[in-house]
């Protein structure tokens, strides 16, 4: 009886959901529409369009289990975390109506997204493993929901759903533990005591490292220069520059260390004593495997991403020099804000706080003779979010 049913009710209705553009950056207005088809006379009592975000993280947690004989065995725990700070109503319509057999209509929704709302982030569970923990498995996402409500409240699996992924790049902030410099790029430096077999004092190492820009377009080139001055009477034997992608997960109460894959490293001859070296290097912001761009950086409850240039002074007989300087890949939109926007002075990171945006419904229903949807251009009003966002 409800294997013939429930095609029976699902057939009469065909609802999807569609977005004006295939990405956006947070602060943005998304714009979208319902379309909804019938093929019979049916009557809605409710059609909502849900908004919701979800941090998850999944991984298989290496636990030793003793035994009343005093033996061991090494058991996989299957664990999981789930932050959903985001979950908005938007209500097309809210009282019964009538829709007519064979016709066709368009419900148009405006969305505000919030500018703190942390960009989509996904990490695979290939080669991810720390300490006992293995298969680690992590994703920020979006998602946009319509459902068609007809009455059914003890079935909801018989009224009509529809879903569409969305793509929100974060907005993060121009703060960071790093200096801007004359070019309106970013740089920092470090001095260091050169200690033979960490003892005797041999003189100092100076480092410096800079970027041309405060943040990068994912994708786009990223030009890093170095200077070294070895002040010391131990040669340098080489230099290294490695950019690296370090992923801070939230498995339970503490932090753990994070997941750091290298993304694109150089290697540089080394310094004599008592001299000085500078070299430059351009660094395309892309998995060298297959070209795709970086994902941009983003702050999350659960979850946190981010980039660093890695610069290595090897010394023989001696701890090494090295230094890290954060360097911000962001989504188009939100780098050309960041470049054309006033500095703000900060002294360090702050996690971007998840607020929930305050939803915009707007619905009119267009039968299927009507003029095609028309998204309309945002992008001033964007710019001006982001503008906005910059200046917090």
């Amino acid at each position: 009886m409800w294997t013939l049913l429930l095609p029976k009710i699902s057939a009469r209705v065909w609802l999807s959901v569609a977005l004006d553009q295939s990405a956006y950056t947070a602060g943005d207005l998304v714009r979208g529409r319902v379309t909804l088809s019938v093929s019979e006379d049916i009557v809605g009592d409710e059609l909502v369009v849900r908004v919701r975000g979800q941090e998850r993280i999944s991984w298989v947690e290496e636990v030793e289990v003793h035994s009343k004989k005093g033996g061991s065995r090494t058991k996989h725990k299957p664990c999981s975390r789930t932050n959903e700070f985001l979950l908005d109503r938007l209500r097309l319509f809210a009282f019964p109506r009538a829709f007519r057999k064979g016709e066709q209509y368009e419900f148009a929704f405006v969305y505000q997204t919030h500018a703190s709302l942390p960009g989509v982030f996904s990490l695979g569970t290939h080669a991810h493993s720390v300490g006992r923990v293995r298969d680690l498995c992590a994703s920020i996402s979006y998602s946009v929901r319509a459902t068609l409500d007809q009455g059914h409240y003890l079935f909801d699996c018989w009224n009509a759903h529809a879903r569409c992924d969305l793509v929100l790049h974060g907005l993060p902030k121009t703060g960071a533990p790093f200096r801007a410099s004359a070019f309106a790029g970013t740089y920092d430096a470090t001095s260091q005591s050169v200690r033979l077999l960490s003892l005797l004092s041999q003189g100092q190492c100076e480092v410096a490292v800079s970027l041309d820009k405060p943040a990068y377009a994912s994708g786009a080139t990223a030009h890093v220069q170095y200077h070294v001055k070895n002040a010391s009477r131990v040669d340098i034997r080489a230099l290294s520059v490695t950019l690296y992608h370090d992923v801070y997960l939230r498995l339970g109460k503490h932090a753990r260390d994070p997941i750091s894959t290298r993304v694109a490293s150089f290697a540089f001859a080394g310094v004599s004593s008592e001299s000085e070296a500078s070299a430059s290097e351009d660094i395309a912001l892309v998995h060298a495997r297959d070209g795709v761009p970086l994902a941009p950086a983003t702050t999350g409850s659960l979850i946190r991403s981010g980039y660093r240039v890695h610069v290595h002074c090897d010394i023989p007989w001696s701890p090494d020099v090295a230094l890290d300087l954060p360097i911000l890949i962001t989504s188009p939109a939100a780098a050309a804000a960041i470049a054309t926007a006033a500095p703000v002075p900060t002294t360090a990171v702050e996690a971007i706080p998840v607020a929930v945006p305050v939803p915009m419904p707007v619905a009119t229903a267009v039968p299927v003779g009507a003029p095609s949807f028309a998204f309309p251009d945002v992008h001033a009003e964007r710019d001006a979010a982001v503008a906005s966002a910059i200046h917090y």
